[in-house]
């Protein structure tokens, strides 16, 4: 536990790598010590992508995109260079058609600005040594 009082040397530090969204109509904390105030969280640093013409991507973006495909139980994209992904696909039954397919890579390509992306239909989709699945990871 931190010990909230001792200004000088807190017991605990910790970096969540937390991204946040601070309101921008100047609101201020209602302490009242200047302080601005959170309006939610967007994801983990580690979940950004970054394309080529440095715009930015959380990871909620994919979410939103491939949340209306049916069929898919779970997917991860990777990012392996600035225009280059791998789309993984766990399918819910056994097949995936290909006009699914074809749907995803046109509405994928069209916000991923022209990069390539690659579709894997795949039958696991592993997790990260803390037991989460990452929906997005960069390699970049």
């Amino acid at each position: 536990m931190t010990n909230l009082d001792n200004w000088g040397y807190p017991i605990i530090r910790f970096y969540l790598n937390d991204l946040a969204k601070t309101i921008q109509n100047g609101h201020d904390c209602s302490l009242g010590i200047g302080l601005g105030t959170l309006e939610g969280l967007v994801g983990r640093d580690q979940d950004v992508l970054r394309l080529a013409s440095g715009r930015i991507m959380y990871c909620h973006y994919f979410h939103n995109l491939i949340k209306y495909v049916r069929g898919v139980r779970q997917y991860q994209v990777i990012q392996k260079k600035l225009d280059l992904f791998e789309l993984n696909i766990l399918p819910e039954g056994e097949t995936f058609s290909h006009e699914q397919e074809n749907y995803i890579q046109e509405v994928v390509r069209e916000h991923l600005e022209g990069s390539t992306i690659n579709i894997k239909i795949v039958d696991n989709i592993p997790k990260d040594p803390s037991g989460k699945l990452r929906f997005v990871i960069s390699e970049v």
